[in-house]
């Protein structure tokens, strides 16, 4: 190989470091172009995510709400308890009241029997009479 042959193929130190920065730059400049792809697409993830769990937290506050609400109007087992001793005990008093209407003669058969006593009582002093 020739001295001129040489010197075309070779390049200046200036020129090499040059060359070597700018490739650097132009990796450094795509690799920040990637990492700010990766930040925006990470911090869009990252708001839909938020925005997915804002709605889910809030139908679970919705069910809480309903779950209070159905709650506050149940009965309790105290006052069921008592509700029903109370309703045991009406049930007993007119079971038994039932049984002494249903052991007494009604005022209506007293009637009859006191009105055919009579009769008969007067057709007997008019039996003795006459």
């Amino acid at each position: 190989m020739t001295d001129a042959e040489r010197d075309r193929n070779l390049v200046s130190l200036k020129e090499y470091i040059e060359s070597r920065f700018n490739a650097s730059d132009k990796a450094m400049s795509l690799f920040g172009k990637m990492i700010d792809a990766r930040m925006e697409a990470s911090d869009k993830a990252f708001t839909l995510f938020q925005e997915a769990l804002d709605v889910r937290l809030e139908s679970m506050n919705e069910f809480r709400e309903e779950n209070r609400r159905l709650t506050g109007t149940l009965v309790t087992r105290q006052e069921c308890t008592i509700s029903h001793a109370r309703s045991a005990e009406d049930i007993r008093i007119l079971r038994e009241a039932k049984a002494l209407s249903e052991g007494k003669a009604s005022q209506l058969s007293v009637n009859i029997a006191f009105l055919l006593a009579v009769i008969g009582v007067v057709i007997g002093v008019m039996g003795l009479v006459f």
